[in-house]
């Protein structure tokens, strides 16, 4: 259990650390996310319109869900624009509780990455980081090929998202394949498997 603590210390600072170069160093990120230009109207009418925090789509679900009501959500939702928004309180870009609780999140993933690749007990260093890689895929398929699908993420949005994460996992399981390896074989039992 020791060696899994560790890693997941080691391979989640290395997420974190790529986060970091991802996010802040490299300028690809900002390339596939747009932004609003004259923000300022927009802002100030979401503020009137929304009532509070949370996650928005539009056109809305008709509520109640009556037949006239749908006919008419599906012609908004064809002749578009179709989106969602995501909606925060204010307050500072990036504060220390936003940062601790981005590090404790990598720290789980590559706690959790650690315990699979313990239970699977591969050996050879090269096959355990695949397999820790192949968790990266996973992740960015699983999330981000289902915002795509369903919420309209942008491909090219979708596809660096993929990406990021995939190359993440490299860097923490260059950590974790390293530290979290299968248990030597007991001599009896190295017997009988060869008997």
């Amino acid at each position: 259990m020791l060696r899994i603590l560790i890693a997941a210390v080691l391979g989640g600072l290395l997420l974190y650390a790529w986060g970091m170069v991802s996010w802040v160093a490299l300028p690809w990120h900002e390339e596939a996310m747009g932004s609003l230009f004259n923000e300022g109207p927009t802002m100030e009418w979401i503020g009137q319109q929304v009532p509070e925090p949370g996650l928005y789509a539009f056109p809305a679900w008709p509520d109640p869900m009556t037949d006239e009501a749908y006919e008419t959500f599906e012609d908004r939702h064809e002749a578009g624009p179709v989106g969602m928004l995501v909606i925060a309180e204010g307050g500072p870009v990036m504060p220390p509780t936003v940062m601790a609780s981005g590090l404790g999140i990598n720290i789980l993933t590559a706690f959790i990455a650690a315990c699979l690749l313990a239970t699977a007990g591969l050996r050879g260093y090269a096959t355990r980081l695949g397999f820790v890689i192949a968790l990266g895929l996973l992740i960015g398929v699983t999330a981000d090929g289902l915002y795509w699908n369903w919420l309209w993420m942008p491909t090219d949005h979708t596809l660096l998202m993929m990406g990021d994460r995939i190359a993440g996992m490299l860097l923490a399981g260059i950590a974790i394949a390293a530290i979290v390896r299968p248990r030597k074989a007991e001599p009896e039992a190295a017997e009988a498997t060869t008997a």
